[in-house]
Formats: structure tokens, C-alpha cells, sequence
């Protein structure tokens, strides 16, 4: 049985992500569980910063100063699954951009299955978990 391996949702707002490494190489069994793929979301978030009335006083004082803040997001998440197969071709590349939906790789359910790409668009896709690694301020 053919597998697709897909950028998955992980989060509101993400398009895509910076690819960062494979876990697994192209012959390589998978199974339930095991490490795939690390991803790193970076985004800007605007955030309003509560002031206190002694900085928004002082902040008057200094027109230029303002309280809303932008913050540079970068999480990582590494990606598990929840399927079992073999990771037959990879078509992602390590610290490339990739949207959510895009073809990762393909796998087979048996090792010398033939990979018929007429048939890939049909094909099942493989079931995965992305865990967050990282986000500021946090460590997992």
C-alpha cells in the first residue's frame, strides 16, 4: 500500500515551515511512534504590552515609545507517527521552506512494493502527531 507523507497543520495561522531534519533515511522501517521529521514555525506576533500608569506617564513624556511590541516566534516541533511503514523517497530538503500540505515523501507498507507515482495522488495519507520541542520561554 502507498503512503504520503504531508507538511501537516500544526497550528492557527501557519502556512508553512522551515524544514529541519529527517530522522529517518530512505529504506528505513517506521513505526508507531517513531521520530520523522523536525520542523521550526517562525512567526511575528504583535503583542500589547501591559503598562503600569508610572510607564504610560513616562512613555508620554517620550513620543517615540510606544507599548505594542513585536515578538519573533520560533518553535519546534518534531513530528511522530502514527502509522507504520517503509520511507521509500523524500522530497524535502533540510532548512527549506515548505507549506502546510506539501509533499514530504513516500512511503510503502512493504519494503520492494512499486512506487507507481500515476497513483500517489490517490493514495492514502500517513497518520502523524507534531509535538512541540520549543517555544520561548518554554522547554519541552
Amino acid at each position: 500500500m502507498l503512503f504520503k507523507l504531508l507538511m501537516p497543520y500544526i497550528n492557527k495561522g501557519t502556512e508553512g515551515v522551515i524544514f529541519i531534519q529527517w530522522y529517518k533515511d530512505e529504506g528505513d522501517k517506521i513505526d508507531y511512534g517513531d521520530d520523522i521529521f523536525e520542523v521550526k514555525i517562525e512567526e511575528e506576533k504583535n503583542n500589547l504590552v501591559l503598562e503600569t500608569p508610572a510607564r504610560v506617564l513616562a512613555s508620554l513624556a517620550e513620543p517615540e515609545n510606544t507599548s505594542e511590541k513585536i515578538h519573533k516566534l520560533d518553535m519546534l516541533v518534531r513530528v511522530c507517527s502514527a502509522d507504520i511503514g517503509f520511507l521509500r523517497r523524500t522530497y524535502a530538503q533540510e532548512f527549506v521552506y515548505q507549506k502546510v500540505g506539501a509533499l514530504l515523501a513516500v512511503l510503502t507498507t512493504d519494503v520492494d512494493e512499486e512506487i507507481n507515482e500515476s497513483k500517489l495522488e490517490a493514495a492514502s495519507t500517513l497518520r502523524v502527531v507534531p509535538n512541540l520541542i520549543s517555544y520561548p520561554g518554554i522547554y519541552v
